[in-house]
């Protein structure tokens, strides 16, 4: 998954490519677990909200999460930050 809209402080520095592999790979470790937790409906890598310059595990929601809910969910799987999209419901378009 590409980094994508992150906006950058003056100064600040880019999330490096091989930042967002090791990333990636903690990411395919857990996947089928991700999957579990409610409402998950995918999982991918980019720059971290809290510091673009960081990679982050995203995991991404059809809707917002109870309390308890988002509790299931870790904030840092092996040193890498996470972070919860909402994205709302994904549906599968037809081939054409």
């Amino acid at each position: 998954m590409a980094v994508l809209g992150a906006t950058l402080s003056p100064g600040a520095q880019a999330v490096t490519e091989r930042t967002i592999r090791d990333a990636t790979a903690v990411k395919e470790r857990h996947e089928k677990s991700l999957f579990g937790l409610p409402a998950v409906v995918g999982v991918g890598v980019g720059a971290s909200k809290n510091d673009a310059s960081k990679a982050a595990i995203q995991i991404f929601v059809s809707r917002s999460l109870r309390r308890k809910e988002r509790a299931q969910f870790p904030r840092i799987l092996e040193g890498v930050p996470v972070d919860i999209v909402l994205t709302g419901p994904v549906q599968a378009r037809p081939r054409r």
